[in-house]
């Protein structure tokens, strides 16, 4: 029994969620990293809630709440006519409620209840109607929440492939920080032979210059690409909140990458068929539902015209009805119906225009592709020869007829090739999603 609470307590502890200490120390793969940018990145968060405060707008407050209930009490002194000269009075109490109740913005209902000690209960309900009363106007809530929309899901994508583009300059950074460290190693054993060959007499003061500054400028490299590095890393964790700890990528092979940019191309294909759009498009087309509605709501004429009238409780002969109508030359909205139209009429101009400049940012975004692939082409080839070098020097330093010097720089440029072609395919993967932005497609 002891053993088997052992194992289940250890069970358990093995599926306890990760804390954010243990959470920074798994490295993640770069889709896991850019999928919780997604839900984490802090503007992500911030255009959420900017989201959900429109939501609560458009939905409103509900026009009962603008019910009105109204109590009153008064105590004084009734007055009696006891004849031509004469008046004799009495102290009265009395109280009144009502209540006024707006079912829509044209019609409201109301009642009122009256109670004096002379009188009695006396009650009446009231009907009122004003069929040209303009509603509160939906549209300008309907606009803020559909470009909150739009901001949220475009700072969505952007964030997936700003992680995408972070994780690869992480790696690339790494890969060219061994690369430096390789390289200074490389010439400080340079310059030691050097100075053994000038104690011998086999090398001149020059060439143990040269060589120093060879030195040199490889230290100077590496603090370079250091620097870099850290930059690149940096730039990672700010597209998240401090709290989710530190995001360490895991590491990602070339082959890897090439059936990634292979996968993006295949979305390509599918998705070009369809309207590509743009955050500016997306809030011009918005700006112009608005500008319509406004129009539809903007009548040519409105004047005051109201309906009401009340019956008495419990006597419903006491009851009234009564009907008002004004009318001023400022009633009639020919002015605001054109400025609305000449601003629809503008809308429209942006958004053609919008469109036009979106087809040219799709050209040059293709072209960028293609010159990408080439970019990623010339790469391979440079790797493959660099490839064949290493063999031949290898074979050749066998035969001693290369130094290991030699032999070890035809390593460096293998490996150098080798980087510049995964930054080839980074590039190209980058600039795929540059497309894929204009289709609201991620991942």
């Amino acid at each position: 029994m002891k053993r088997l609470i052992l194992i289940l307590g250890l069970a358990a502890v093995m599926l306890m969620p990760l804390t954010a200490e243990q959470q920074s120390a798994a490295q993640l793969q770069m889709a896991e990293i850019a999928l919780r940018a997604q839900s984490e990145n802090p503007q992500v968060l911030r255009a959420l809630r900017s989201l959900q405060n429109a939501e609560e707008a458009l939905v409103g407050e509900s026009r009962l709440l603008n019910s009105r209930l109204t109590l009153e009490a008064a105590y004084g002194t009734a007055q009696y006519q006891t004849g031509s000269s004469g008046e004799s009075g009495e102290k009265v109490v009395s109280g009144q409620a009502g209540i006024t109740v707006p079912l829509l913005d044209q019609f409201a209902i109301g009642g009122s209840v009256t109670a004096r000690e002379d009188r009695g209960i006396e009650g009446e309900l009231s009907l009122s109607i004003s069929p040209f009363t303009a509603g509160d106007p939906t549209y300008p809530e309907e606009e803020a929440y559909g470009k909150a929309l739009v901001a949220w899901q475009t700072l969505r994508g952007q964030s997936y492939f700003n992680a995408e583009q972070a994780v690869l300059g992480v790696l690339i950074g790494k890969m060219e920080r061994e690369l430096a460290e390789m390289t200074l190693e490389l010439e400080q054993k340079r310059y030691q032979t050097v100075q053994k060959e000038l104690e011998l007499g086999e090398a001149s003061f020059e060439e143990l210059q040269d060589q120093l500054g060879e030195l040199t400028d490889a230290r100077k490299n590496l603090y370079t690409i250091e620097s870099q590095a850290l930059s690149s890393w940096k730039e990672l964790q700010l597209l998240f909140d401090p709290g989710s700890g530190e995001i360490e990528p895991a590491p990602l092979s070339l082959q890897q990458l090439e059936d990634l940019i292979r996968n993006r191309g295949e979305q390509i294909t599918k998705i070009v068929a369809g309207d590509p759009s743009s955050e500016t498009l997306e809030y011009l087309e918005l700006e112009l539902s608005a500008l319509r509605a406004e129009l539809k709501a903007t009548p040519l004429w409105r004047p005051d015209f109201d309906l009401s009238g009340s019956v008495g409780l419990p006597d419903p002969s006491v009851s009234s009805i009564s009907v008002s109508l004004s009318f001023a030359p400022n009633d009639i909205k020919d002015n605001d119906r054109e400025e609305v139209q000449e601003a629809i009429d503008e809308k429209l101009l942006d958004i053609r225009t919008e469109r036009f400049d979106l087809g040219l940012q799709l050209q040059l975004t293709e072209r960028s592709i293609a010159i990408a692939e080439q970019a990623y082409e010339a790469a391979s080839l440079a790797r493959e020869q660099a490839a064949l070098t290493l063999q031949e020097s290898e074979l050749l330093y066998q035969q001693g007829k290369l130094t290991v010097f030699e032999l070890e720089q035809a390593r460096l440029s293998l490996k150098s090739s080798e980087i510049d072609s995964v930054v080839a395919a980074a590039n190209l993967y980058q600039a795929q999603a540059e497309l894929l932005m204009y289709y609201a497609v991620f991942g």
